[in-house]
């Protein structure tokens, strides 16, 4: 079965229905667990606030105020964030090359390694760069971390005046972050509380990135609410977070790992905000104690037919494939191979790059398919910011409801926060100390 939504994508369903384990029927009867799913998520106090994000909210039109206050300083934005602080903007960069303004240029650190924050230091210019901090607790140590080096960089050539380059994005009303902020009478745009991190994309985390590029977040929101509009009130049938959602908790008990397959690299950067979607929301121990998750793969096609296909084909069957493809534009479709006789591969002709692509991509389904494994294929004809802002929330909401099909929180993120406070305790925050200790306790253990 495809599903259009035109014309922002299309989703082939066929290949992942399998006859014996996987069928229409088992499908149509996953529905009403579906909808029951639904009504729970849009009851939930916090976490499903990225379907009730308003397109014509003041947010939009602050982001796109601040954006143009820091493109009057900078040509160079610098996003310091980690996880869902960054992996959106970059996804938004990636998937909008051609959209981007003439001149305007995103970067993203999402790293302390000394050595990639030297490099990065080393290819920009204080002078034509500003800066966006990212974290909605306002207290993630490797951001303010890296706020701490950035902001003495700015003053150093600007004195002052490097307040007017610098931008925080965190919540609304609290944490260390706003509390900076609110000081040094900086620029700052709220996270809203009902939104997690890694559901953030749609909100200031991504959209004052994307107003610095030049990019249309009118079209990014809208495409975005039409899905919204689709997973909401569409029947069974035609709703595609529903049936996608279905397919996975339908598999759950034979296969562990969905990939992400892309034959379109600009695509590629989507794959990682999807992969922390993935873990963060649905890694967790579920009811009577049994632990539930998908493994979230990345991989690019045609490249990964050459190191992962083989593993696939002949290894343990555990993955769900969704295949993904987008339509060329015409400088790129028209890219064809030299006929000259000479030349090694005269068997391939003058086709064009985008031919091979798909032959290529075909190909792979086709070998996946003669395995038994379940391949979905989602293809977008035009990738454009309505385009991507559907692709964003469809995903989102596919999986919070396969969290909620399992019974468990898909907006919670315990080994994460763990992990924070053990960080904070070993760094000598005052209120994490215990956490240090058990964290020196758990690393000191003997375990042969």
């Amino acid at each position: 079965m495809t599903c259009p939504i035109d014309p922002l994508f299309q989703l082939d369903l066929r290949l992942a229905v399998d006859g014996d384990r996987v069928t229409d029927e088992a499908l149509s009867a996953c529905s009403q667990d579906l909808g029951a799913a639904m009504c729970r998520l849009m009851g939930l106090p916090r976490g499903a606030g990225f379907l009730e994000l308003d397109p014509d909210a003041w947010a939009l039109t602050e982001c796109k105020r601040v954006a143009e206050q820091l493109a009057s300083h900078a040509s160079c934005l610098l996003v310091l964030g980690i996880g869902g602080s960054a992996l959106g903007a970059v996804a938004l960069r990636d998937a909008l090359p051609g959209r981007i303004a003439a001149g305007r240029r995103l970067e993203v650190l999402d790293s302390v390694d000394p050595d990639s924050v030297r490099r990065c230091m080393a290819g920009l210019d204080p002078q034509d760069t500003a800066l966006a901090v990212v974290s909605k607790s306002g207290a993630t140590a490797e951001s303010l971390a890296l706020l701490r080096v950035f902001i003495p960089w700015l003053r150093e050539v600007h004195g002052d005046a490097w307040k007017q380059r610098v931008v925080a994005i965190t919540d609304a009303d609290s944490g260390s972050l706003r509390t900076f902020a609110s000081q040094e009478a900086l620029a700052a745009l709220p996270i809203p509380g009902g939104v997690g991190g890694r559901f953030s994309v749609l909100t200031a985390v991504g959209l004052l990135p994307a107003a610095f590029l030049g990019l249309d977040c009118d079209e990014l929101l809208r495409g975005a609410a039409e899905q919204r509009q689709q997973a909401l009130h569409e029947a069974y049938e035609d709703n595609l977070a529903w049936r996608v959602a279905a397919l996975h908790h339908l598999w759950r008990d034979q296969l562990t790992n969905t990939v992400w397959l892309s034959y379109c690299d600009r695509l590629q950067a989507l794959g990682m905000w999807f992969r922390q979607l993935v873990a963060e929301s649905l890694g967790k121990v579920g009811e009577q104690g049994r632990r539930r998750g998908w493994t979230a793969l990345v991989a690019r096609g045609a490249a990964d037919q050459h190191s992962q296909l083989q593993l696939w084909r002949d290894g343990p069957r555990r993955e769900l494939f969704t295949v993904l493809s987008a339509g060329d534009d015409a400088e790129a479709a028209a890219l064809t191979l030299g006929a000259i006789d000479k030349l090694p591969g005269a068997w391939l002709g003058d086709q064009s790059l985008s031919a091979l692509q798909e032959a290529s991509r075909r190909g792979m389904m086709a070998t996946l398919v003669d395995t038994g494994a379940p391949v979905l294929g989602l293809h977008v004809e035009n990738l454009t910011e309505a385009s991507v802002g559907a692709l964003i929330v469809f995903w989102e909401t596919v999986v919070a409801l396969v969290g909620l099909l399992e019974g468990i929180d898909p907006f919670s993120q315990p080994a994460v926060e763990d992990a924070k406070r053990f960080t904070a305790g070993m760094l000598g925050r005052e209120d994490c100390r215990d956490d240090a200790q058990r964290a020196l306790a758990l690393l000191a253990l003997d375990r042969k």
